[in-house]
């Protein structure tokens, strides 16, 4: 009854869509702006454009204080990111890739054209942004494999010809505690070089009171900064070089404890833990291991580069992009989330890769519209794993697991996209992108002496008992893959275009980096999992109304997924990883923008999602039916369940007004409303995992100086001081035990911005 009564929504959804933009209307004169986007790797205008996108402006988030992809996530239907160990966790559509180092993104992401293959990215490059452009569905054409499920599409402000720059400075005096400051310089270096600065550092305590050591978990030190340098010796040619760094160091952890078994209780409370095992904003946690603090911890160090040359010919474009990234990572957690100090969890990863992509676009006004190009990158990825584990009691480690996983790769692509102009109303576009890519990984899983001392025998051999068997192993994958795709658009009049797509995508197989299994089992076919494919139709529209005061865009759309690679919780800090049979989701969206008057501005955002496994008879099971005898053959069957992250229903509504003060200053009022249905938070569905429905509001209140040079904000986030999660399993070491990944709280800012 369910499933039916949620395809009877989506089918509802576009006469639902209509009915809303047939009543809006707009005074004389009122015109949105162009929003100008780089989704198909050219500047169009997003109304032209025949995918699902929805942008940002980075003038837009620098007013609301949205200074990471977190805080801006939740304004996207559709889109989850969240922290957890092993990377973070970026869904789009209720697709992602699930908790493991060696998988691939579901969701690409693209800065200045420069595709990175790691998550921890995510993190590093919200500074002094144009825009942000999330792609929802497969891209696989244009911007290539690891787009499953979209992609976000990140574009920096440039260098200019004049001299100006701004600076904010905000203090958080509610939520995560103490400031930020940002700010940019842009100018001349001579008559054909211009150059940009950006910096931005924040130093803020956490929003978790942690009871063991009496300080607010999860604290923020971080430090970001780009260069960029253009170069334009001619009206033709221009050669752009960028430089980024980050430097992100976080003291203790948002994660706490949920739900508690009686035996958990029994053993925290002998323990004299301060923990309650309930959602809130207070943790018990020790930061010690072995007597000494300062044990949870999150750093990364990060720099990127990139080289741009572009040629502007009579009739094409040529562009090239040279690239290298590299990041060191290092995680530490205490694994029952609590103050027992004796399994603890350290990770390393290091990671860096090379790309260089050349392509030839024309530049318009023929019958023909093309984008060829090559694209070649290479990658090395470093993962290691410790898990020590002692008796319970103080400064008792016994044993330890460690999982060292190296991972080198390539990938060659060729791809095109050809558009032919039918007509002044008919477009069809075919395109492709052909995949080469190669991987070898090693893994090597022993016990070793406490924390980082040399390797002890094994069992047999007079070391201690209980460890894990010492085993490598090695893998290679050589896989390739076609990504076609065909559009079809129509354009009745100036200020409608509709389009039909059927595309194919896919993500690149890989290797498990924390194989927990014995030598055989980790060479039967363990260590590596298989690509996953999928085939995507979609139905869109984008709609100029209201003598342009007003724009309306909306897709319907399936996508169906072979191979589904999926992540499951089996032991301590442990996730298996595998590929699910299949998996279909399917859904509509909604974005309308409308300036009703001259002072005030609204949006509305609609997500409509049915996601579910179409067959999966062999997932793991969850504790909760382990506990409670509900699971005797060790599986489970999740066909026609839900997916993780992949609410029925989520959205988002904003007004803004404009107060004018007089000739030199204005009051503005803004107000965000979003919400989503619950949703699962692990892939075994666990009733103790589920999120459930909320609402959050945001508002801000904004003194201006009319011309634009300065503004002072009040901001208020989650104002209702909604408590929610964004990741949440079991407790391994206590079954039945949960706990959960804490969302930010309610939060007050106080920020200023001065623009010269």
């Amino acid at each position: 009854m369910k499933d039916s009564t949620k395809r009877n929504r989506l089918l509802l959804a576009v006469p639902i869509m209509s009915l809303m933009a047939s009543g809006v209307s707009a005074e004389s004169g009122l015109v949105l702006e162009e929003v100008v986007v780089t989704a198909q790797k050219r500047e169009q205008n997003l109304q032209d454009v025949p995918i699902a996108v929805q942008a940002v402006m980075g003038e837009q988030m620098r007013a609301s204080g949205i200074e990471k992809i977190e805080t801006l996530a939740p304004t996207i239907p559709a889109l989850h990111v969240s922290e957890a160990f092993g990377g973070d966790q970026i869904f789009l559509r209720g697709l992602g890739p699930g908790v493991n180092f060696g998988f691939e993104q579901a969701v690409g992401q693209v800065v200045d054209g420069f595709f990175y293959g790691r998550s921890r990215f995510s993190r590093l490059q919200f500074l002094d942004l144009e825009r942000v452009e999330v792609l929802k569905g497969p891209q696989g054409a244009i911007i290539g494999k690891n787009t499953t499920a979209g992609a976000i599409n990140i574009t920096t402000a440039k260098p200019t010809s004049e001299l100006e720059g701004w600076i904010t400075v905000a203090e958080e005096f509610e939520g995560a505690e103490g400031e930020t400051y940002e700010g940019a310089i842009s100018g001349p270096l001579g008559d054909k070089v211009m150059a940009r600065l950006a910096l931005r550092f924040e130093d803020k305590d956490g929003y978790l009171e942690n009871k063991e050591t009496g300080n607010d978990d999860q604290s923020r030190d971080d430090l970001a900064g780009r260069l960029s340098v253009l170069f334009e010796p001619t009206d033709t040619f221009s050669a752009l070089f960028q430089y980024g760094f980050s430097d992100v160091e976080r003291e203790g952890r948002n994660m706490q404890v949920i739900h508690c078994t009686p035996q958990m209780v029994g053993v925290i409370t002998a323990l004299g833990i301060r923990e309650d095992c309930k959602l809130n904003d207070t943790r018990s946690v020790t930061d010690e291991r072995n007597g000494v603090s300062g044990f949870e911890f999150q750093d990364t160090e990060a720099s990127t580069y990139g080289m741009t040359l572009e040629w502007q010919l009579e009739n094409v474009t040529f562009t090239s992009l040279t690239g290298y990234a590299e990041y060191e990572y290092a995680d530490a957690g205490n694994a029952t989330y609590t103050g027992i100090e004796n399994f603890m969890i350290d990770i390393e990863e290091d990671y860096e890769q090379l790309s260089q992509e050349f392509r030839l676009a024309s530049n318009g006004g023929g019958r023909f519209d093309y984008i060829v190009g090559l694209f070649y990158q290479d990658h090395d990825l470093t993962s290691d794993f410790d898990l020590n584990i002692g008796a319970l009691g103080p400064n008792t480690f016994n044993r330890n697991r460690r999982i060292l996983t190296e991972q080198d790769g390539d990938t060659l692509a060729a791809f095109g996209q050809v558009t032919l102009h039918l007509n002044d109303q008919w477009d069809i576009t075919l395109e492709g992108r052909y995949t080469k890519e190669e991987k070898d990984g090693a893994s090597v899983q022993f016990p070793a002496a406490l924390y980082g001392k040399d390797p002890v025998p094994g069992p047999g051999s007079g070391g201690p008992a209980g460890v894990f068997n010492v085993h490598d192993v090695k893998g290679d994958r050589s896989e390739s893959d076609f990504s076609p795709g065909v559009v079809l658009q129509w354009r009745p009049t100036d200020n409608s275009m509709y389009y039909a797509s059927v595309k194919k995508g896919f993500k690149g197989g890989g290797f498990d980096h924390q194989l927990v299994a014995n030598q055989a089992a980790a060479s039967d076919g363990r260590f590596d999992f298989e690509e996953e494919e999928v085939v995507s139709v979609e139905l869109g529209g984008k709609l100029t109304l209201a003598d342009g005061a007003a724009r309306l865009n909306f897709s319907i759309f399936r996508n169906e997924y072979d191979d589904l690679q999926v992540s499951t919780l089996i032991g301590p800090a442990t996730f298996a990883v595998g590929n699910a049979a299949s998996a279909i989701t399917q859904g509509a969206e909604m974005d309308l923008q409308w300036r009703a008057t001259e002072a005030l501005t609204l949006t509305a955002t609609l997500a409509l999602l049915d996601a579910e496994y179409d067959e999966f008879d062999t997932a793991s099971c969850s504790q909760f039916q382990v506990s409670n005898g509900m699971c005797p053959d060790g599986s489970q069957d999740l066909s026609s369940k839900p997916l993780q992250y992949a609410p029925d229903y989520s959205y988002n509504i904003t007004a803004e007004y404009v107060w004018p003060l007089g000739d030199q200053l204005e009051l503005i009022g803004f107000v965000r409303v979003y919400g989503e249905d619950e949703k699962e938070l692990a892939l075994d569905l666990d009733p103790f995992t589920v999120q459930d429905s909320f609402t959050k509001v945001d508002a801000r209140i904004t003194l201006a100086e009319a011309e634009g040079r300065w503004q002072v904000s009040l901001i208020g986030r989650n104002l209702g001081d909604e408590e929610t999660m964004g990741f949440a399993n079991d407790i391994n070491f206590f079954s039945g035990s949960y706990f959960g990944i804490t969302e930010a709280p309610r939060s007050a800012i106080l920020q200023g911005t001065f623009r010269f």
